[in-house]
Order: C-alpha cells, then sequence, then structure tokens
C-alpha cells in the first residue's frame, strides 16, 4: 500500500512543481521623448509584439516616475496617484489580445492642460500579460514592460545645470590602462538635458593621443537629479606604451538648451610590472652580451 502510494506521488511531482511557461513579449519604443504647448494635444503610438507561440491579452497601465540615485534609475509612484501627466495620457484601448508571433500599433494621445506647468513631465506607460492588482502601496503584476515618456511643456523654462566634477578615478597610483574619467553633472532647472562632448587626451608633448565619448548613449538628466557619468580609456584606444604625464580635457554641450562645460585634468600613467619585466629583460640581455663578449676575449 505504501509503496502504491509514493509510486503514485513520485508520478505527480512534476506537475506540482514544474513552473508554468513564461509569456514572452515586446514593447518598442522604449523611450518616447516629446514636446508641446499648452493646451495642445500630441499623438503617438507604441507597437507591442506576442514572439510567443500562445495569444496573450496585455493590460496596460500609466505610472510617474521619479529620479532615483546617480546611475539612472527611477522610482515608479502608486498608480493611485494621477496628479499630472498620467491624467494627460489616453490609450485607444484598455486592452489588447495578440495571436501567437503576432504585433499590434497602440494609438495614445497627450492632452496638455492650458494651465500646465512648463517643464519636465515623466511618466512610463507599462503592459502586463496580467491585470492589475490594486493593493495599498501601488500595482501587482505577473510580469511588465514599458515605455518612458520624457515629455517637456513649453513655456518659461529654466534650462539650468553645472557640472560639478570632472576627475580621474582612483587617480593616486595608476598602474595603467584602462582608466576611468567620472563626468558629474546637477540638473539645476525645469527640464531634462542630455549632456553629450568628448574628452581630449594629450601626452607631454601636447600630441592628441585618445578622444573619449562623454554620454554616447544619451542619458537623460531629470530636474533636480544629479548623475555621473563614465568614459574609460581602453588599451585598445591607446598608444603601444603609455606611460607618463597626460592631460585630459572635457568638453561637453548639451544640443537644447546650448549650455556648454569645460575642464582638465592632469594624471599620470606608471605601468610598473610592465617596466619592471621590460627592465629586467634589458638588464638579462646586456649581461648576456657582455659575458659572450668576455668569451671571445679570451679565445
Amino acid at each position: 500500500m505504501w509503496r502504491l502510494l509514493l509510486t503514485l506521488l513520485l508520478s505527480a511531482l512534476p506537475w506540482l512543481v514544474t513552473p508554468s511557461p513564461a509569456r514572452a513579449f515586446s514593447l518598442s519604443p522604449a523611450i518616447i521623448e516629446e514636446r508641446g504647448d499648452p493646451g495642445s494635444t500630441i499623438f503617438g503610438e507604441v507597437e507591442l509584439k506576442n514572439t510567443d507561440a500562445f495569444p496573450q491579452t496585455l493590460y496596460p497601465s500609466i505610472r510617474k516616475f521619479l529620479p532615483k540615485g546617480e546611475e539612472g534609475q527611477q522610482t515608479f509612484l502608486p498608480e493611485s496617484d494621477v496628479s499630472g501627466i498620467p491624467s494627460w495620457i489616453y490609450l485607444a484601448t484598455s486592452k489588447v489580445t495578440l495571436e501567437p508571433l503576432s504585433s499590434a500599433r497602440i494609438a495614445f494621445e497627450i492632452r496638455v492642460p492650458t494651465l500646465a506647468t512648463p517643464g519636465g513631465h515623466y511618466a512610463a506607460i507599462f503592459w502586463s500579460n496580467s491585470q492589475p492588482m490594486r493593493t495599498g502601496v501601488g500595482v501587482t503584476t505577473a510580469s511588465r514592460i514599458g515605455s518612458l515618456i520624457f515629455f517637456t511643456v513649453n513655456g518659461a523654462l529654466e534650462e539650468k545645470a553645472r557640472m560639478t566634477d570632472f576627475s580621474v578615478q582612483n587617480s593616486t597610483g595608476l598602474e595603467g590602462l584602462p582608466v576611468t574619467f567620472r563626468v558629474r553633472f546637477e540638473n539645476t532647472g525645469t527640464t531634462h538635458i542630455k549632456p553629450q562632448g568628448v574628452i581630449r587626451i594629450t601626452n607631454i608633448f601636447g600630441r592628441s593621443v585618445a578622444q573619449l565619448p562623454v554620454n554616447p548613449d544619451e542619458l537623460r538628466l531629470l530636474p533636480g537629479q544629479s548623475r555621473t557619468l563614465k568614459s574609460d580609456w581602453l588599451k585598445k584606444d591607446a598608444p603601444f606604451f603609455a606611460v607618463g604625464p597626460f592631460v585630459a580635457s572635457l568638453t561637453v554641450t548639451e544640443p537644447v538648451t546650448e549650455l556648454v562645460f569645460s575642464s582638465s585634468v592632469r594624471f599620470w600613467l606608471f605601468p610598473w610590472k610592465s617596466i619592471s619585466v621590460f627592465v629586467l629583460v634589458l638588464m638579462s640581455l646586456i649581461a648576456g652580451l657582455v659575458s659572450l663578449n668576455r668569451a671571445r676575449r679570451r679565445v
């Protein structure tokens, strides 16, 4: 009897522990950047793709977000907070059903109130493959994907920012490449910015040996946010033997606000391990030549 029960339990175990298959879907674009006047309506659309072999029904939700930290993270506010831009966004549907390996374009509108505050307003349109379950702290879903909306209301904008640091990470005792440069910005204005530029590295003779892009991915800096951007000088971008003093000159601009930032920093590279190996090899070679020369004289 016990053996029969054990056999039945073992045969049923895979059905008990096997997870349900994940549903795969994608969304584009990942970032929506628009601007408009108070009282205007902005039209747009997103595309949902069902990459699974099963039909899926997707449900939207709209949530504001705030910047968090200096690495580009976001804090999403509860869906119940509909003040501001969430109440401006209107979707063409409350749900969409996608057949296997199919896609659909979903239209949306941003209806800007006539009394909207000039500046940046930020939200995300999420899509989930399960209906949102409202709780006291927000929205719980099985899985979701979203498009971030960076929206600027035109008007009396304060486009202000400052660069608070340009430095070499671990600048003391740099033994060699790679070298990481840190550029820290603080956005003190009312709309987001995308600072971009270049770091030009010159050697002791003033010759340019490398140019590094700053923020090539066009990362955004939201109002009130500080953010540190990093650029790496890699071995593949350097001369064969990088040693000695160098100067890194930074030039950064913001395309929309036309803000310009510049700075420079001096640093040393002294790859003592490689130099030590080179010296040992050279000394061994010299010692070998001296020994060979003495042996020839004795002959």
